[in-house]
């Protein structure tokens, strides 16, 4: 016979009830014996493993452990018992405030419901007064924050009077609003979306009476003169290239990236930094394949010259060599386009050669 202590509860696998009998496969993982309890009456979805962890939702959304999610779930809904859905731990938070913390977009999806049946769960508050919303944008976690904020009105949704109605679930209980949030934390990209998104925003001071724009001009290190940066990491400035952040294009970008993120979901997950690996490797290798055509059609042209039989055999590998040497544009528009390629290849080896030296502990 074997104990378990999950933190407020001590017992024994012999479960004496089955509520122990609920803590115990949850804090065991037997998650097929939890689903089946779930199913079987709607009072299990509601009783907490303990105190700070909350229910056995709130625990498999901490574990992302989406299948079990989607099939507790699926019990609650099937049940009518939705109120389980608003069960807090001890922090207040609910598990969609786990999962938007976590940026665990696919189980926000599946707690909210595909076409948004219960987007009255990004409404509720945890104990410092903080959504769900809040939290993806507290950790920046950009794919699930571009999805909450999308059942939150913005700058075209306001009443009859023009007053927007939405700085309740953007700002906390301590007065900090999203955007003083995401400026202390120096996600200025983060800072634009909702300036575009939330425009009142931008007025708004916190409790100590700073505005957004006063806290930014507390914080030195968000500017190059507040910097002082040694000699290697003044050319690593300069080498990093920095362009306009387009809000609308931003947008789109962190929308899609959660739909590439989700291409490898075929293979296991340990298997996902090999999958980085190569689609990063793809990604670096795309620059040099001008280059090679570019050599590739050097050479095809600086052959020997062919007999009379075989000048039809030259004009088709000209004309395939042509056709294939599609051309990319570089993103360093300052530099002509074979310039690009030996950038980026000084710019990775000298950071390669400053990590092997150990000059940035």
């Amino acid at each position: 016979m074997s104990i378990i202590d999950v933190g407020e509860y001590i017992y024994d696998t012999a479960y004496t009830s089955e509520e122990d009998k609920l803590r115990g496969c949850t804090i065991e993982g037997k998650w097929e014996e939890v689903e089946k309890l779930y199913k079987s009456d709607p009072k299990f979805s509601t009783i907490k493993i303990n105190k700070s962890r909350g229910t056995a939702l709130h625990v498999a959304v901490n574990d992302d452990n989406e299948e079990v999610v989607r099939n507790l779930v699926d019990s609650i809904i099937s049940q009518k018992n939705e109120k389980a859905l608003e069960c807090k731990n001890e922090k207040g938070d609910t598990p969609l405030h786990l999962a938007a913390s976590r940026g665990f977009k696919e189980i926000c999806e599946c707690i909210i419901g595909k076409n948004g049946e219960r987007k009255y769960l990004i409404d509720i508050d945890n104990n410092d007064g903080e959504s769900p919303l809040f939290l993806a944008a507290l950790s920046w976690q950009k794919q699930t924050f571009v999805y909450l904020f999308n059942f939150k009105p913005g700058k075209s949704d306001c009443d009859v009077d023009g007053n927007y109605s939405y700085s309740k679930d953007l700002i906390r209980s301590n007065g900090d609003s999203i955007l003083h949030c995401a400026i202390r934390r120096e996600f200025f990209d983060l800072a634009l979306i909702i300036i575009d998104k939330y425009p009142d925003l931008i007025v708004i001071p916190n409790r100590r009476g700073f505005s957004p724009l006063k806290l930014l001009a507390t914080r030195p290190s968000a500017f190059k003169s507040g910097c002082k940066m040694i000699w290697w990491k003044r050319i690593l400035y300069h080498c990093i290239p920095v362009g306009i952040l387009k809000v609308e294009e931003a947008v789109k970008y962190y929308a899609m990236k959660q739909s590439e993120s989700g291409s490898n979901k075929k293979c296991p997950k340990n298997y996902d930094t090999c999958y980085f690996f190569l689609h990063n490797c793809k990604k670096y290798a795309y620059p040099l394949i001008p280059l090679a055509k570019r050599l590739l059609l050097n050479e095809t042209t600086s052959t020997p010259a062919y007999g009379s039989e075989n000048m039809g055999d030259k004009h088709k590998v000209l004309q395939n060599c042509q056709q294939r040497n599609i051309p990319m544009q570089s993103e360093h528009k300052l530099l002509p386009e074979n310039y690009a390629t030996c950038l980026w290849f000084v710019k990775f080896a000298y950071i390669y050669i400053l990590g092997l030296s150990g000059v940035g502990n």
